[in-house]
């Protein structure tokens, strides 16, 4: 383990029927307010932590992927390079996706 990995957002998305449907207050709901697209966050594989100002919940999501990467897990032949995975945060009507690559061996 230990090595290091980058957290990039590469999509945003708001699903207003399903906000309509079933948020209390869908009038004050939209995309992702934490994440803007072209985001980044370096971890230290060696002690991955949340990075400041990542949403909780989003971490939670997805760590067990950043985890696996840093540990040097490959998801090839499913994703076009070694040692990296699209992700997203389980927000059901605005999720954020990430790529999480790693960066260092």
């Amino acid at each position: 383990m230990g090595k290091s990995f980058k957290i990039t957002v590469i999509h945003k998305a708001f699903f207003e029927d399903l906000a309509k449907e079933y948020l209390s207050k869908e009038e004050k709901a939209g995309d992702c307010p934490v994440f803007e697209i072209g985001n980044s966050f370096i971890i230290d594989g060696e002690d991955p932590k949340q990075p400041e100002n990542f949403c909780t919940y989003a971490w939670q999501d997805i760590f067990y992927v950043c985890h696996s990467i840093s540990g040097g897990a490959t998801y090839t032949p499913w994703w076009k390079k070694d040692h990296m995975q699209v992700v997203c945060c389980t927000d059901g009507t605005r999720p954020v996706s990430f790529l999480v690559e790693l960066i260092s061996e």
